[in-house]
């Protein structure tokens, strides 16, 4: 019978540490794409995207150049309203690219709560993801490598 009840127990246990780490990330659904807001890694990103679980190689042997100005994004998609009530958060973004700096995925990343709405998420990530990069390598055998390109951008909303 003790056996029985440690097997609850440890069943009980096991089911309610489930239904804890679910609480922790919600999804929100805008223009038939579904994001995953993670309050626990603090991040969002889209279901179901390119996303990799593979490790992220971060500036290994290459540099992402702007072609044109990244921060122009949030200007073209957010109001000056709304960039003036951001004021002094910063925007992290992480970026995936191919060897030609399209634009795979990306993930919004926050130092403490969501500030974005999912409509704010859902622009963003489309004007992102027409965004292209040049890819700059440090040597031939890194350009050989035809892997996707892992790196971060951060935006600043200037303080008023």
């Amino acid at each position: 019978m003790k056996t029985l009840q440690y097997i609850i127990l440890i069943f009980s246990a096991l089911l309610l540490s489930t239904f804890g780490i679910n609480a922790q990330t919600v999804t929100q659904t805008c223009n038939n794409k579904t994001y995953v807001f993670d309050s626990v890694n603090k991040k969002v990103y889209r279901l179901n995207s390119a996303r990799s679980n593979l490790p992220k190689l971060t500036s290994e042997h290459f540099h992402a150049q702007q072609i044109t100005p990244f921060n122009d994004i949030y200007k073209q998609v957010l109001s000056t309203e709304r960039i003036s009530e951001l004021s002094g958060k910063i925007s992290i973004v992480s970026i995936c690219c191919n060897p030609y700096g399209v634009v795979q995925s990306v993930e919004f990343l926050f130092m403490d709560e969501v500030f974005f709405t999912v409509n704010e998420i859902e622009q963003l990530e489309s004007a992102i993801l027409n965004y292209k990069f040049n890819i700059v390598f440090d040597s031939e055998a890194a350009e050989k490598g035809n892997r996707n390109y892992y790196f971060a951008m951060a935006y600043r909303f200037p303080s008023k």
